[in-house]
């Protein structure tokens, strides 16, 4: 292109000059609107864009979604899991795209019109301004008269003047003008083609993309899956001509086995009504266990069948009648037919028979000091000498209680004193969970109920849920963990003859300062050594081994031994560092955060436990040191018993709370156990808690306490619990109402027993 007008135009600043100036002028003008338009849209196009990704991406994650739903069905899990990778792909190609696309276009344009159409406005402007000037001097100068030559000469200087710099002012005018309209051409060019070339990169990658896509594979599999459906859709209609031949009897029994393990059966409730309920009965982990149609959890009916017997009912009215009978409990159940009558019977029998071979409660504990089940499984004489005896109670009215010492002493090692090994136990430390002679209690007695709460398995009355951890626990399990390693030279293993200060001295040091535990100070090769400069050394290779050594999860995915041997090094590294130089400060800051993550190991062991309400590994972490309180604030700061509350154990809540429990400790939403306790509608908890003191003033961070929250589910028997624990603390310092205690105590334990026997009873849905 040329010059919009010719020099010779521009000095005369003829009317040509004007015209041509004024035209480019309104082209600019069009040209600065025809840009900021698209500009805006351009800016409109980014922002649908946006969203459009915004709505794919949320698409996206529903197909994410989708997927997980087929994880089972691996060859559509793949295929959904390979086009959910893809529309990722593709969108973050769309992205690109729109960034591009913003840098081509609008910001481009946008700094052609900051930058070069706004410098022109400006220099127009001058350019007018010097114009004025020019004729208000042109004019000035025809006007002066002839009589005045110094006015004149002045004017006339003036004039030159002011043309000049009109000159110059409109030369530099026409120039920007002249260029721009050049560079009008090649700019918009230059963005829109850049825009085209985003584009093509865009459609080209996801080209490529789609090409290494096998759709021809996925229709051919769609097509195998549908014929698939087609061929299970023909079976299954032939089955209502295979219903009509076939024998219903032949459904009774699982394949070529009597023994029926799960199915439908009809239960006779405990209330005045005794009405009868059909429910869906399973035997499964030593367990009996029930529940209806719609529920999706199981009640339990019997959580030990090692205390149960079995028998069918020949004097009832309703047919197919059979009972089963516990030291505590009794129910009456009825089959559908004579046959599944007498094949629930054989199950059953064959269930309590496995129970007394099998492994005791908690067979869950997995760990490298577990118990051999042959050890742990209870006599099978006591426990059905025991069984037998609530069979007297089979007519009605409630049931006796249970004759505690055979039961007890009928769990293998329990026959002996966990301490002197003498025959014949007659006593027990309920928290510890072991059984003991006479002379051996008298010096558990002695170290104070913070060790050891001593109790007769004879003279004093026993709860359900004491009885059930005793069977828990027991001298072998217990043993395992206090005496992995006994050391003679500490102390004199006593026996059924020694004097009470060789007793006094191995109990102490076994319970009080534990000195046969395998503590976790200890390396395994007590006569290896550290150097001070092998520690950084050391330290970092075990750190390297040990990377998830703070990240703890319920499964607890450190092997103790590691995390032992672990820990000897770092110990052995701190004792170096009291008589050693050299080791930077990074180590020793190393040394101490792995030293205090280790001490966490055991109470993360106890909360992991609690969750799994394994009195066994509940038993190990705080012989190995746990904290019964110590608060998981990664978990909103419950505690142990805050876990166990919510698992429904109420033998493991016992375990905890007479181990040194604090019953009223709130986690960072302020709740306490009690609180959990209500909102699950747990009665046998809330009693346990009552028991022990808990206060049921504490409020939570959303104003709660426990009676409230029990008002609101609609819990009648919390709900009485609670106000008749405030009445009879109102009560208890008042002269003229010396029962109340008693009357409290009395309700609260037909309450545990309801909870432990009749389960059913209290457990009622929340509204």
């Amino acid at each position: 292109m040329k010059s919009i007008v010719t020099l010779d135009e521009c000095l005369k600043d003829s009317p040509n000059f004007r015209s041509t100036l004024s035209k480019n002028e309104d082209d600019i003008r069009k040209l600065e609107d025809k840009l900021v338009k698209v500009i805006k849209l351009c800016h409109d196009m980014i922002d649908s864009a946006d969203s459009f990704k915004r709505s794919k991406g949320a698409f996206i994650n529903g197909i994410f979604d989708l997927t997980l739903h087929f994880k089972e069905d691996l060859p559509v899990f793949n295929t959904l899991t390979e086009i959910n990778d893809t529309m990722k792909k593709l969108l973050h190609y769309q992205s690109i795209l729109v960034e591009q696309m913003d840098r081509a276009v609008s910001k481009k344009l946008s700094e052609f019109v900051d930058r070069k159409i706004n410098e022109c406005k400006k220099t127009k402007r001058h350019f007018d301004k010097i114009s004025e000037s020019y004729d208000e001097a042109l004019i000035k100068n025809s006007q002066t008269p002839k009589s005045k030559p110094a006015e004149c000469e002045d004017v006339r200087n003036l004039l030159t003047a002011t043309r000049g710099c009109f000159q110059h002012t409109a030369l530099d005018y026409i120039r920007q003008i002249s260029c721009l309209q050049s560079q009008k051409r090649y700019e918009v060019l230059d963005s829109l083609i850049l825009l085209v070339q985003a584009c093509g990169t865009y459609f080209q990658q996801g080209a490529d993309l789609l090409k290494d896509f096998d759709v021809k594979s996925v229709v051919t599999s769609i097509e195998k899956m549908k014929e698939e459906t087609h061929t299970l859709q023909r079976e299954l209609e032939q089955n209502h001509s295979i219903v009509n031949k076939m024998d219903l009897t032949a459904t009774l029994s699982d394949g070529d086995s009597l023994i029926r393990s799960q199915g439908y059966l009809f239960k006779r409730t405990t209330n005045a009504f005794k009405t009868w309920n059909r429910r869906w009965f399973i035997i499964e982990d030593n367990k009996l266990k029930y529940k209806k149609k719609s529920e999706k959890e199981y009640s339990t009916m019997e959580e030990d069948l090692r205390l149960c017997n079995v028998k069918p009912v020949i004097d009832s009215e309703r047919r197919f009648c059979f009972e089963i009978v516990s030291p505590t409990r009794y129910h009456i159940l009825q089959a559908d037919s004579e046959e599944a009558c007498r094949h629930w019977v054989a199950s059953l029998q064959a269930g309590i028979d496995a129970a007394y071979n099998g492994h005791c409660i908690g067979d869950n504990f997995e760990t490298s000091d577990s118990i051999d089940s042959s050890d742990t499984s209870l006599s099978s004489n006591s426990l059905r000498s025991a069984g037998n005896l609530s069979q007297s109670t089979s007519g009605g009215g409630p049931p006796k209680p249970p004759r505690v010492h055979p039961i007890i002493t009928g769990l293998p090692g329990n026959e002996f004193c966990a301490d002197c090994q003498s025959n014949d136990p007659k006593w027990a430390s309920i928290n510890l969970g072991i059984t003991l002679c006479i002379e051996c209690s008298g010096v558990h007695r002695s170290l104070g109920v913070h060790i050891s709460k001593v109790k007769s398995l004879i003279l004093d009355a026993w709860d359900s849920e004491q009885i059930k951890l005793m069977l828990a626990l027991g001298n072998t399990v217990v043993n395992s963990f206090y005496e992995e390693k006994v050391d003679e030279t500490i102390a004199v293993r006593p026996n059924s003859s020694s004097n009470p200060s060789e007793r006094e001295l191995w109990i102490k040091a076994k319970y009080v300062k534990k000195d046969f535990v395998l503590k976790s100070l200890e390396s395994k090769d007590k006569h290896s050594t550290l150097t001070s400069n092998d520690f950084t050394n050391n330290l970092s290779e075990n750190c390297e081994n040990n990377t998830n050594i703070g990240s703890f999860d319920n499964r607890l995915s450190i092997e103790y031994d590691e995390l032992n041997q672990l820990y000897a090094v770092i110990k052995e590294a701190e004792e170096e560092l009291t008589h050693a130089a050299g080791i930077d400060g990074n180590s020793v800051s190393m040394a101490s955060n792995l030293s205090l993550q280790y001490k966490n190991y055991f109470n993360l062991m106890l909360y992991s436990a609690a969750k799994d309400a394994n009195a066994q590994l509940m038993c190990k972490a705080i012989c190995k040191g746990a904290q019964v309180n110590w608060s998981n604030y990664d978990d909103e700061g419950m505690t142990p018993l805050h876990q166990l509350v919510l698992t429904g154990s109420v033998p493991c809540c016992e375990y905890l709370l007479l181990n040194g429990a604090k019953c009223n400790s709130q986690d960072s939403l302020g709740r306490s156990p009690l609180h959990l306790a209500t909102e699950k509608s747990d009665t046998g908890i809330v009693c346990l808690l009552l028991k022990r003191g808990a206060d049921q003033t504490l409020i939570d961070q959303e104003g709660r306490d426990a009676l409230s929250i029990a008002v609101n589910n609609a819990n009648a028997d919390i709900v009485t619990l609670l106000r008749l624990a405030k009445l009879n603390e109102e009560m208890r310092n008042d002269e003229y109402s010396p029962a109340s205690e008693d009357i409290f105590n009395e309700v609260v334990r037909d309450f545990s027993h309801k909870a432990s026997n009749d389960y059913e009873k209290l457990k009622r849905p929340n509204d």
